[in-house]
């Protein structure tokens, strides 16, 4: 974890906006798929 968090640090702006960017959209995904499955269980 401390070389990956030692390589974001020490990389160009580009790289460092497409991580923020992934990272992101995983975590809206994560976010809609547990959002979506809470309603699930109101519906059955």
């Amino acid at each position: 974890m401390d070389k990956l968090l030692k390589r974001l640090r020490e990389s160009d702006e580009g790289t460092k906006q497409k991580i923020i960017v992934i990272v992101s959209i995983v975590c809206m995904i994560v976010i809609i798929y547990v959002w979506l499955s809470y309603f699930n269980t109101f519906s059955q």
